[in-house]
């Protein structure tokens, strides 16, 4: 459940009469009392062929309670939970390239458990982001 996750922000760039992008690689995973974490042999292989920085996961990733969790618990930690709702509030379109992993991994991390239909996760995704 730990995820790095990039995201690319376009503006508009009048006077150059083009987009701009501006790119963010966000270190995320879950932080709560007694987490136990598994890693599947070939996913870190793969990560550390291409250099993905363990210790910024670690020791600066930002953390976030699962949705499930944070109904159950007093205290709700911020994080990039702030980061999800801020998204969900400004009602903007999201733009990706092979995304469909990042929004299911973002809806049950942020938002709440999978529906175990597609229809179903298709329709509440939508009302969340056009």
């Amino acid at each position: 459940h730990t995820a790095s996750m990039l995201w690319c922000i376009l503006s508009w760039q009048a006077i150059l009469s083009r987009y701009v992008a501006h790119s963010f690689n966000f270190y995320v995973l879950p932080r709560h009392q007694d987490m136990r974490y598994s890693f599947q042999a070939s996913n870190v292989d793969f990560l550390c062929t291409y250099k993905f920085d363990f210790n910024k996961l670690f020791y600066d990733g930002i953390p976030y309670v699962d949705s499930a969790l944070n109904i159950s618990t007093k205290t709700i930690e911020k994080g990039f939970s702030s980061v999800f709702n801020m998204l969900v509030e400004l009602k903007k379109p999201l733009l990706g390239h092979n995304m469909f992993y990042d929004l299911l991994l973002m809806y049950e991390k942020f938002y709440e458990p999978l529906p175990v239909q597609y229809v179903d996760f298709k329709q509440q995704l939508h009302s969340l982001f056009p």
